[in-house]
């Protein structure tokens, strides 16, 4: 419970209570952010593996047992991540990766955009201390999370199911507002290419992939600065400054 005030707490114990479930809830008396939850979240847990669930999504119903035998078959793996369906307002579902095969992820896979679903996955927590966890403050704290985790030489598995619900469409969403995801994004590699453990190919996919990045900022700007007359200026004077950015990039 984030810091909310809509009673999100008291909810929770009344629902454990009632239904005998083995819950605790843990309460922040200021809301700090995602990242910040889900870190005291990983704290306070007791086990060797994790996972993470938003707010406003689900879990298949067959996840934890397809999940648990991917963990059985495929052994080495510091994370085991699962597909979703993409669910709309109008209930219509999309598997996001229909068709696509189960596999390793490497950081060159994730070099333009992220495409790994933290929510259902599978993460060895020991791993996920030793990175620090999430960075606090970070819109884009997964991305960044999974770059620094095949960064220092740990691997990804994702296995092609589609056991997450996400429901999207919804204004306050994280992936709603595409400013901070592409900002924080850019944040990201730059402490990447800054940490010093990239290889010379690693570097040049994660310089290419924060100019697309930054590219994406400039159409989502321009798109803005066209729809909305008084952020006009404010908007052409970002372009002019990212597109200065891409020069020194290219």
């Amino acid at each position: 419970d984030d810091g909310s005030t809509d009673g999100t707490g008291e909810l929770a114990t009344t629902y454990a209570h009632q239904h005998k479930l083995t819950l605790r809830v843990i309460t922040h008396e200021k809301n700090q952010g995602t990242s910040t939850a889900m870190n005291t979240g990983v704290r306070a847990s007791a086990n060797d593996w994790i996972t993470f669930l938003g707010s406003d999504d689900e879990f298949d119903e067959k996840w934890l047992d397809t999940m648990l035998k991917v963990k059985e078959r495929v052994k080495g793996f510091n994370v085991y991540a699962c597909t979703a369906y993409l669910v709309e307002p109008n209930g219509r579902r999309t598997h996001h990766k229909e068709g696509m095969p189960s596999r390793e992820i490497k950081l060159s896979d994730i070099y333009v955009r992220n495409t790994i679903l933290s929510a259902g996955c599978f993460v060895d927590k020991l791993m996920f201390e030793k990175l620090d966890g999430f960075t606090e403050g970070m819109y884009n704290e997964d991305y960044d999370l999974w770059m620094r985790t095949l960064a220092n030489g740990y691997r990804i598995y994702e296995e092609v199911a589609p056991m997450y619900l996400y429901y999207v469409g919804g204004s306050g969403q994280v992936t709603a507002n595409q400013r901070k995801i592409v900002t924080s994004s850019v944040s990201a590699r730059l402490a990447l290419l800054d940490s010093g453990k990239l290889n010379e190919e690693d570097t040049e996919g994660i310089k290419k992939g924060m100019k697309r990045c930054l590219l994406d900022l400039v159409i989502y700007e321009h798109s803005r600065a066209m729809s909305d007359k008084t952020n006009h200026f404010n908007s052409k004077v970002k372009i002019v400054i990212i597109r200065k950015i891409l020069n020194i990039l290219a």
